[in-house]
């Protein structure tokens, strides 16, 4: 194990990044996926508050949880 996985697992223990995205952000999906050559994905989504002529033009909608768990990666 090195440095940054050592540090990511001490500061970020067990399902700590996972339940802070659920709870907060409302993120049903957050997930942290496994080292694998220093590396690892984790995926989770986060609420902008846009201004409404932001909103309008990109077409966003929506609230907690609203995003899809679909991910590409």
């Amino acid at each position: 194990m090195h440095g940054a996985q050592e540090f990511h697992d001490t500061v970020f223990a067990g399902s700590l990044v996972t339940d802070f995205h659920r709870e907060y952000d409302g993120d049903a999906c957050a997930s942290v996926g496994p080292w694998v050559d220093d590396a690892r994905v984790v995926a989770f989504t986060v609420q902008l508050k846009l201004p409404a002529f932001i909103r309008k033009a990109i077409g966003a909608a929506g609230g907690p949880g609203a995003a899809l768990c679909g991910r590409t990666g």
